[in-house]
C-alpha cells in the first residue's frame, strides 16, 4: 500500500515536471516505465468499474427475485400452520404493512400465483418486464412445485 502511495506521489511529481518543461525537446525521457505501467493499470481499473456499472444485471429482476424468495418463506410458514398453501396470495399481506407491495414483481405487475388442486403445492412466477406468462423473460423460483408439470 506505501509503494502505491509513493507511485501516486511520483506520478503526482512527474505531472508537475511536464507541466513546467512543456517545450523541451527530449519528451521521451520524462516517463518512466513504471509510471506507464500504473497510468495503463489506474486507465483499466476504471474502464472495468464503468463496464460493470453498465452490465449490472437487471436491479429489476434482482427485486422480483428478492420476493419471490420472501414470498416462499411465507407461503411455507402459512403451510406449517394451516397444512395448506392460501388460495391467493393477496391473503400473505394480512395487516402487515411491511408485505404491502411484496406481491408485485420489480416492474410493478402482480405475480402470477396457481395453486395447485390439492392445496399442497402451487406454482409462483413473474410475467417479467412484457407481462406475459410462458415467455422467456419469465422469473420463477426453482424452489417450488409446479402444479403444471404433474
Amino acid at each position: 500500500m506505501l509503494e502505491f502511495i509513493g507511485e501516486l506521489f511520483l506520478l503526482f511529481k512527474e505531472f508537475k515536471f511536464w507541466k513546467k518543461n512543456k517545450n523541451s525537446s527530449n519528451k521521451k525521457n520524462k516517463i518512466r516505465p513504471v509510471t506507464k505501467v500504473l497510468i495503463l493499470g489506474l486507465f483499466f481499473i476504471l474502464l472495468l468499474r464503468i463496464s460493470l456499472t453498465f452490465i449490472e444485471l437487471n436491479p429489476k429482476g434482482k427485486v422480483t427475485k428478492e420476493r419471490l424468495g420472501r414470498i416462499e418463506k411465507i407461503l411455507e410458514k402459512n403451510k406449517k400452520d394451516l397444512g395448506v398453501y392460501p388460495s391467493n396470495l393477496n391473503i400473505i399481506i394480512r395487516n402487515n404493512p411491511n408485505r404491502k407491495g411484496i406481491t408485485k414483481d420489480g416492474w410493478d405487475n402482480e405475480f402470477y400465483y396457481q395453486l395447485g388442486e390439492n392445496g399442497l403445492n402451487y406454482f409462483l412466477a413473474s410475467k417479467g418486464p412484457d407481462n406475459i406468462l410462458n415467455t422467456k423473460d419469465d422469473i420463477n423460483n426453482e424452489n417450488v412445485n409446479n402444479p403444471n408439470n404433474e
